[in-house]
């Protein structure tokens, strides 16, 4: 079993953690998208989850052995045991746009969904703010899940295709990936 603690360091790697797992499927019937899959990096490792309709990246700090885990959050750790052998992780780097333009940034240091209206009403803004760079509607819990972060956007010349967020902390990148959502006319 593996740990990465709140306690360790800043917590960035334990943030980190719980952002990727945001994006973590309990579809039990594609128990592939049910696991916290990590890959060893020069300086530490990267984890990454999908659900089908959003993939969340971090690389972190702390070196895990590459595979696949089921994880357990709890206030203080992220707890990692290996994942049944034979689950074959999705090919996450073609979800990833290539050929995504900028569009500015988008700032969730205020919004947030929940019981405080301010914070309601700044996440109708950034919605808002994302409508208008892009052009697409996207899940409102998904952005949520962002945190209270700024992230670069970027998106594909063509309609209702993935769009992307990225950020930088502490020289390690995050990205997240949104399909948006299909709205009938």
């Amino acid at each position: 079993m593996y740990e990465i603690a709140k306690a360790f360091g800043s917590g960035a790697d334990y943030r980190a953690s719980l952002f990727v797992l945001k994006a973590i499927s309990d579809d039990e019937t594609r128990p592939y998208l049910c696991v916290l899959h990590v890959e060893a990096t020069r300086s530490g490792s990267r984890l990454v989850c999908t659900d089908g309709r959003r993939l969340h990246v971090a690389e972190i700090e702390s070196k895990i052995p590459s595979g696949d885990y089921t994880a357990e959050a709890t206030k203080q750790a992220v707890y990692l045991q290996e994942s049944k052998a034979g689950l074959i992780f999705p090919n996450w780097r073609k979800v990833v746009p290539a050929k995504a333009q900028e569009k500015g940034s988008i700032d969730f240091s205020n919004s947030g969904l929940g019981q405080k209206q301010n914070q309601c009403a700044q996440m109708s803004i950034v919605f808002h703010e994302l409508m208008a760079k892009t052009g697409e509607v996207v899940n409102l819990k998904y952005l949520d899940d962002l945190g209270k972060e700024e992230w670069r956007l970027y998106s594909q010349e063509e309609k209702h295709k993935a769009l992307l967020f990225k950020r930088e902390e502490a020289g390690k990148e995050s990205i997240a990936v949104i399909m948006p959502l299909e709205i009938a006319a």
